[in-house]
């Protein structure tokens, strides 16, 4: 990955949610991306759905792993992102806490690829965003989720 941009999502505004998707991007855009903030080979990595939930763990937990965000449940399943991942120590698969089918299959996914996964649900609210606005220690969580899987 040479940091190339793949493509540009933008959220609507919660009022515009309504009227489909909760997130658009122009023509020609890729949603196959992973989006990485850090290295990732031997450190470990908490694998998230969406991009503001990957920066908010990098702006409380940088120093302890490398979030990652794939876009969507389904998104980034290419078999370049699951080698990069491999080469984590640990992959926290902390995808929203929902046990929807969908949900689940997401996530066996990445764990059925992925060795040194785990699946690690957000607590007390939807995502990291949520558990951080829930006032819920994220950072806490992200090292706990780590000594668990090592």
């Amino acid at each position: 990955m040479t940091g190339d941009v793949w493509t540009l999502r933008c959220r609507k505004p919660n009022g515009d949610v309504q009227d489909g998707p909760k997130y658009i991007m122009p023509t020609g855009g890729s949603g196959a991306g992973l989006y990485v903030w850090g290295r990732v080979p031997g450190r470990p990595v908490v694998l998230v759905e969406g991009e503001l939930d990957a920066l908010h763990l990098a702006s409380v937990a940088e120093e302890v792993c490398t979030p990652v965000a794939t876009g969507s449940i389904s998104g980034a399943r290419r078999a370049q992102h699951t080698a990069r991942l491999k080469a984590a120590s640990v992959v926290l698969v902390a995808y929203d806490n929902e046990d929807t089918p969908q949900v689940k299959r997401a996530c066996r996914w990445w764990l059925d690829r992925l060795p040194n996964a785990i699946r690690w649900k957000p607590v007390g609210a939807g995502d990291p965003c949520d558990m951080h606005r829930a006032g819920i220690d994220t950072r806490a969580w992200v090292r706990t989720g780590i000594d668990y899987a090592r």
